[in-house]
């Protein structure tokens, strides 16, 4: 299970470039379908790794997380600007 830690602490600072790149495909508004889709790209990233490595992994605890981190990091970036709104 180890690997499977050190894979979703090494996604964290990729779930930031997912969001930003996301939010650059779809533009303003229409969070849930952005949300879906960054999900989307980082359940297909654990899901590959979790093949590779050859370890079950319960995608549903940790997609449930990960939605909450991307929830998070979209909180900061539109608190800080990043993502413009209006």
């Amino acid at each position: 299970m180890t690997g499977i830690i050190g894979l979703i602490t090494g996604l964290l600072p990729l779930v930031s470039s997912i969001v930003q790149n996301i939010e650059m495909i779809f533009g303003r508004g229409n969070g849930p379908a952005k949300k879906d889709a960054a999900t989307a790209a980082i359940a297909d990233i654990i899901n590959i790794a979790g093949t590779v490595s050859g370890q079950t992994i319960n995608s549903s605890e940790i997609m449930e997380g990960i939605g909450k981190i991307i929830d998070g990091t979209v909180q900061v970036m539109n608190a800080t600007g990043v993502f413009k709104k209006g």
